[in-house]
């Protein structure tokens, strides 16, 4: 017997078919008081391919790699899809163009806001730091603080603007700022007031 199902094959990549369709019949040879006993007869159909599915637009054989969802091959769904395109009203095309321009432009003003808002918290940042800067410094090389101790506040490591910062310390006797170099201090005495004792 001609098993007609060997001679088909995707029209695109010409993938041969792999086996007959195999097509589905049940019935109910007996009934129950807890249901229905169903039996179901599979049956190849030697005439169609099992693994290959046709356009019900061109009406060609495709593989499931070249058949969309719908049921048509990659091109009649491509000219389908232009179709309908070409199918909506000019002022729906304009006011669908207007949209996606007004949605872009909003969501480059955002990022514009964004962008702008970190620069001015970063500028804000450095000038603070700028300031903290000259606001410390030994007083015997001049050399200032590199900012401010961190602390972990509610688990977040925080610079402390508040307090002095923890690479300079007082000296003993005089009470002023001084580095932790040895040609600055040592063991907590300025090097001007260490030359007094």
């Amino acid at each position: 017997m001609f098993e007609k199902w060997r001679s088909f094959r995707c029209y695109k990549c010409g993938r041969k078919a792999s086996g007959p369709l195999t097509e589905t019949s049940s019935y109910v040879f007996s009934s129950t008081p807890e249901g229905d006993n169903i039996h179901t007869d599979y049956i190849k159909n030697n005439k169609l391919p099992g693994d290959l599915y046709q356009c019900s637009n061109c009406h060609n054989w495709f593989c499931n790699t070249h058949i969309t969802g719908g049921g048509l091959c990659e091109k009649c769904y491509e000219e389908n899809e232009r179709r309908r395109a070409a199918a909506v009203p000019e002022w729906q095309r304009r006011i669908a163009a207007d949209n996606a321009r007004q949605a872009a432009e909003e969501k480059a003003a955002a990022e514009r806001r964004e962008r702008e808002a970190r620069e001015r918290k970063e500028a804000e940042q450095n000038a603070r730091m700028t300031s903290y800067k000259a606001r410390y410094a030994c007083a015997i090389c001049g050399m200032h603080t590199e900012g401010p101790p961190l602390e972990y506040v509610h688990d977040l490591i925080t610079q402390m603007w508040n307090k002095e910062p923890k690479d300079l310390q007082h000296c003993r006797i005089c009470g002023r700022l001084v580095c932790f170099k040895s040609s600055c201090s040592y063991s907590g005495v300025c090097k001007e007031c260490g030359k007094r004792l």
